[in-house]
């Protein structure tokens, strides 16, 4: 090594000795630094590309150009190449890699869910044509809907930390009764159930995940809102697991704001209420009174609807709101795409067009866009992102001190909410495309630990629907590196503090 620098420290020494006066010499060594500088940062880089390239296992596949996307509702349903009463998860999950390289080991994952497919929340059937959607919310004889009654429910006090057992039919049964408003239908149960496989398959089975043992569920936390369709969604997932031992744990709030007992001792104890209702409600007027909102209300919006209301045949004010109608819209196309938004019975010659359609759901993205802001969202999902980061810490913390092989609960943390869970968490992630996320959605935290002595230099892998999600976080394969979360974290919490600690108690 020394003999190949040899000759070019010699011809540096004789090019700095033919300065003919303090000044030149004084240029030529900054030159110089600057030269060795940029062949450092050049070197850097070349070094930082190629650990990215190996952390994703040359994931090529990852890139959008392969990625064929379904048209916009078919999308929406989530149902892969079928419509209907069939549970099937999207196409495209071999996009998962799933490695972290030689010097990386996964230790950790939380994942977030939107529920399966529901029924519409307001039905609007005089907006739609005469004929009737069928909706099945009942399920098949089958063992495994049997297990559903295999899985316990437990409810989470407010600000308390306590926990009581909560009495609720996680099996709605096997006949074919009328659905309830926002009912988890059949297809729901079937698409959580093939993401409990994809799950347990992936992170389980396949042994990818350091110190976890396949028979025990105790590994997992899971939690739920309040909404039936929520604690089903994460009761049929739960049967992928060896049951007699699963746990769901609810709570009334959508955004998951009563933290865990397990990780509340590592929160402020100067909260009262995490729910920040205050501050929450102001940011919500604020949207909605902003100039842009307004505009796209006057401009865009209510043109749109009265157009809407003019192809049915109705007035406008039986029409109802943009939400309620795209809501019926993608409910009822999963379950039959023919026939929605037609004036009349004629559902083949008086229907609106696709291109009217897509208009709507445009709409319908930038009126939640609009309603649920950087500032909003960083209200609603701080604690949510407060306990996500908390349990990997918990994590490595557990992998420091005991063996691998220790038993620990923090391996899998999994929460099931609704559409606005996830869009909260992709607002403030700074990564929101503006698309309403699809029914069973799920955005997953991969925690890859450094294996290197010494080494804290761990990185965290975030997926949306089995691809990376992009965004100023994160890098073109989804990783952002353990620090920089860490401090994303902690600058929301101090703005989080300073905005809700001067409530009162519950």
């Amino acid at each position: 090594m020394l003999r190949v620098l040899d000759k070019p420290t010699r011809l540096v020494g004789r090019w700095l000795k033919r300065s003919d006066s303090k000044c030149e010499l004084a240029k030529r060594v900054a030159g110089l630094v600057l030269a060795l500088s940029a062949l450092v940062l050049f070197v850097h880089y070349v070094l930082s590309s190629k650990e990215v390239q190996r952390l994703a296992n040359l994931c090529s596949d990852v890139s959008a150009g392969d990625y064929d996307e379904p048209p916009r509702l078919h999308w929406y349903c989530n149902t892969g190449v079928s419509i209907g009463n069939k549970g099937h998860v999207a196409d495209g999950e071999s996009l998962d890699c799933l490695t972290g390289g030689d010097e990386y080991e996964l230790v950790h994952v939380a994942g977030v869910y939107r529920h399966g497919h529901r029924t519409p929340l307001e039905p609007m059937e005089s907006a739609v044509a005469m004929k009737q959607v069928k909706y099945v919310c009942s399920l098949t004889v089958s063992p495994r809907w049997s297990a559903l009654d295999e899985v316990h429910l437990h409810q989470l006090a407010d600000g308390k930390g306590q926990q009581k057992p909560l009495t609720f039919p996680l099996h709605p049964g096997t006949k074919d009764v009328s659905c309830h408003n926002g009912q988890l239908t059949r297809t729901g149960f079937e698409q959580m159930a093939a993401l409990g496989d994809l799950f347990w398959s992936r992170y389980v089975k396949s042994g990818i995940v350091v110190g976890i043992q396949a028979a025990n569920p105790f590994n997992f936390i899971i939690r739920s809102t309040a909404a039936h369709r929520c604690i089903r969604s994460a009761a049929a997932f739960a049967t992928s697991m060896p049951l007699g031992g699963v746990n769901i744990l609810s709570h009334a709030d959508g955004w998951f704001r009563a933290i865990s007992p397990d990780v509340s001792d590592a929160m402020p104890q100067t909260m009262p209420d995490w729910r920040c209702p205050q501050p929450v409600m102001a940011a919500f007027a604020k949207a909605h009174s902003s100039a842009e909102y307004r505009h796209f209300v006057n401009n865009t919006l209510e043109p749109l609807m009265a157009e809407l209301a003019e192809l049915l045949g109705k007035e406008r004010s039986a029409v109802g709101k943009i939400i309620s109608v795209c809501d019926n819209l993608q409910e009822m196309y999963c379950v039959d795409p023919k026939g929605i938004l037609c004036r009349g019975s004629d559902i083949d010659h008086n229907c609106v067009s696709d291109d009217f359609r897509n208009r709507l759901l445009t709409a319908c993205d930038k009126t939640y866009g609009l309603n649920y802001s950087l500032s909003l969202s960083k209200l609603l999902v701080q604690p949510l992102l407060m306990e996500i980061v908390e349990r990997m810490k918990k994590r490595l913390s557990h992998l420091d001190t005991f063996a691998a092989s220790a038993h620990d609960e923090n391996v899998f943390a999994l929460y099931f909410g609704h559409e606005t869970t996830l869009v909260t968490l992709m607002t403030t992630l700074e990564s929101f495309d503006g698309r309403w996320p699809p029914l069973a959605s799920r955005l997953l935290f991969e925690l890859w630990r450094c294996r290197l002595p010494k080494c804290d230099q761990h990185k965290v892998r975030i997926l949306f629907n089995g691809r990376p999600l992009l965004g100023r976080m994160t890098n073109s394969l989804g990783f952002v590196e353990w620090p920089r979360l860490l401090q994303l974290v902690s600058s929301r919490q101090s703005e989080f503090v300073e905005r809700c600690a001067d409530l009162l108690p519950l």
